[in-house]
Order: C-alpha cells, then structure tokens, then sequence
C-alpha cells in the first residue's frame, strides 16, 4: 500500500517513515501502556517493556537510548 503511488519521489520518504516507525513504536508503549494493554493484553505489554527502554530506538535486537 505505502508503495504503490504514482509519485515516485516521495518513495525514500515513505520508506524512512515506515522504517522509523517500525523501530520507534514501542515508545508508545511505554508512554500509554493501559491503552496497549486493553487491545494487546498485559502479558505483551510487559514482554515489549522488557526488551526496550524507554526512549530509544529497537534495532535487531538492541535498545539504543536517546537520553
């Protein structure tokens, strides 16, 4: 869907959104987590918090902060 348009210059764009927000939306997470909770459950909740920090960027594997 994101890459289907017809304006090719916005592709690198749409890409660095789609890949930030891969990679920031467990801070989310932390900011509202019984909104999370309520649609997701407590268990995952509690999963995502322990893989990730707070503020911080998840890639593969690693939390790197921005504190």
């Amino acid at each position: 869907m994101f890459f289907k348009g017809k304006q090719k210059e916005f592709a690198s764009a749409c890409t660095l959104g789609v890949l930030l927000t891969t990679f920031t939306y467990h801070n989310a997470i932390w900011a509202y987590p019984d909104s999370f909770e309520r649609i997701y459950g407590p268990d995952w909740v509690e999963f995502v918090q322990g893989i990730t920090k707070p503020s911080s960027i998840y890639l593969f594997g690693n939390s790197i902060e921005f504190s």
